[in-house]
């Protein structure tokens, strides 16, 4: 009976793993957010439905007592009257192994796998996962080669006029005057929707993150590893899980489940429902202010060339314009090319990622050199940065 329980819930996980894979890769070749989104919400299975199947195939051997009131189910042969074994759910399936401390959160793991993963527990009583990633752009870069934290662009709660609903193009943003205090939760949706940066992105998964135009978010900069455990709880919000989701925009799972499309919003109920999406696609972990303590990082390398003009320029043969073919060609030996469609340090930027610090140098050099690149106001070697391997396997080596 006990092998027949362990194999019972074995295969519940397997059938999740499974299922969580398959949904990603149908994300992927089919590029239908919706479809992802909705097979993510229904893909867990709830313990009401573990349970029915596990007495509907136990022949009558078992039973399983206990209430709500503590979360714990205990599993009784009928035979022996013997404990086999326990369901721990909610909070109950989590122990404290680390109390908060100078305003830090706690920290916690699986009651079943005490020795893997580790958690913490926000103020809105979530749990997350200690070890977050956090994809960099440019500014990050600065300043963590100036060993500084990691900021959000907007520091003011101010409503500012392209997040209200001031002019005909935003009639479905926030119903608020330019100036007002925005709420916390008003800051998110405003985050959540690109209108203006509050916080700082996050992501619990290791799995490819798509954005609403279906393209993976992979920057020239790299990425690193976040401890939550060295930010102050009040700084961190959880947005990961459905359930967190939906209590932070106010709507039901199946208010989601029953959608077809909220695309272009409306409304403002629109995007307060295409944030929750947002968030369930990214699995987000917002945090105020990112202590540099906080940053885990195996190495840093200037492997990126930026230039930077008064002008938006999205085409890579505007940037290339004027300059010689032996520069455009070391320009061209890159993994990615990034650009900044928003004035940032002191204009438009053009990132230029290499596979190595020595092709980094190689190109800027060629560059600083000639003659066609007087056009830009900047150009500098900027690093990227690799995220501690040994955080990652240990603690972060599969989407839970």
């Amino acid at each position: 009976m006990l092998k027949y329980l362990i194999d019972c819930f074995d295969y519940v996980k397997s059938q999740r793993t499974t299922l969580a894979q398959k949904n990603q890769d149908a994300l992927i070749n089919q590029k239908n957010l919706l479809t992802f989104e909705k097979a993510y919400l229904k893909q867990g299975m709830s313990w009401e439905d573990t349970k029915k199947a596990i007495l509907n195939n136990s022949k009558n051997g078992i039973e399983i007592l206990g209430t709500s009131v503590n979360d714990i189910r205990r599993i009784i042969s009928k035979k022996t009257s013997k404990e086999l074994g326990r369901v721990y759910l909610e909070n109950e399936r989590f122990k404290c192994v680390s109390e908060s401390h100078n305003s830090k959160p706690s920290i916690f793991v699986r009651q079943d796998h005490p020795n893997q993963r580790q958690y913490i527990k926000t103020q809105a009583g979530h749990f997350v996962r200690r070890y977050v990633i956090r994809g960099l752009n440019h500014t990050d870069s600065i300043n963590l080669d100036m060993q500084k934290g990691l900021e959000p662009p907007e520091q003011n709660s101010e409503a500012k006029a392209d997040e209200t609903n001031a002019t005909k193009d935003h009639a479905h943003r926030h119903p608020v005057q330019t100036g007002e205090t925005l709420d916390e939760g008003s800051q998110i949706i405003s985050h959540t929707r690109g209108w203006n940066k509050r916080f700082v992105s996050t992501t619990s998964t290791d799995r490819s993150v798509l954005s609403t135009q279906l393209e993976e978010f992979r920057s020239v900069f790299g990425a690193v590893i976040v401890d939550l455990a060295e930010i102050n709880a009040s700084d961190i919000i959880d947005l990961h899980s459905p359930n967190a989701a939906s209590r932070t925009f106010g709507f039901a799972i199946d208010v989601i489940m029953k959608l077809d499309s909220v695309s272009p919003a409306k409304s403002f109920r629109d995007e307060k429902i295409r944030a929750f999406r947002d968030v369930i696609r990214t699995r987000e972990i917002l945090i105020r202010s990112v202590p540099f303590t906080a940053v885990k990082f195996l190495s840093a390398a200037e492997t990126v060339v930026g230039v930077c003009w008064d002008k938006r320029c999205a085409e890579l043969s505007n940037v290339t314009n004027g300059l010689k073919e032996a520069t455009i060609k070391a320009l061209q030996k890159h993994f990615k090319i990034e650009p900044l469609k928003y004035f940032s340090n002191g204009g438009y930027w053009y990132f230029f990622g290499f596979d190595s610090a020595q092709d980094c140098g190689d190109a800027y050099r060629l560059l600083t050199n000639d003659p066609g690149a007087k056009k830009f106001l900047k150009i500098e070697k900027l690093k990227s940065f690799v995220p501690r391997s040994d955080l990652r396997n240990s603690q972060f080596n599969r989407v839970g």
